[in-house]
């Protein structure tokens, strides 16, 4: 899935939210941001202190986004899977405890 990541404001959240396209940011800010400042494409960028190099992974929820780099990508999704499986696994188990009660 495509999503979009700003280590700054955004704006106009409601509207964001109905594109259907997830847009990860630091926080809401009611002020437009400026649209003539310079900008690049394809180089190393800093994003919370993280560097993320161009074909990178980013991987995130509402919890908050991780970097892989592209060198791990492989090695990652098995353990992402695996992840997902012991988390599954574990609410599974807590509803289950929570209805015995």
């Amino acid at each position: 899935m495509t999503g979009v990541v700003i280590d700054g404001a955004v704006r106009d959240v409601e509207e964001l939210d109905n594109l259907g396209v997830p847009v990860f940011a630091r926080g809401i800010n009611p002020a437009g941001p400026t649209k003539t400042g310079p900008g690049t494409v394809g180089v190393p960028v800093a994003c919370g202190n993280v560097v993320c190099n161009a074909g990178d992974a980013i991987i995130g929820d509402r919890d908050g986004l991780i970097i892989v780099p592209r060198t791990d990508v492989s090695a990652f999704v098995a353990k992402i899977v695996e992840q997902e499986a012991f988390e599954a696994d574990l609410r599974n188990r807590i509803r289950a405890s929570a209805l015995q009660r």
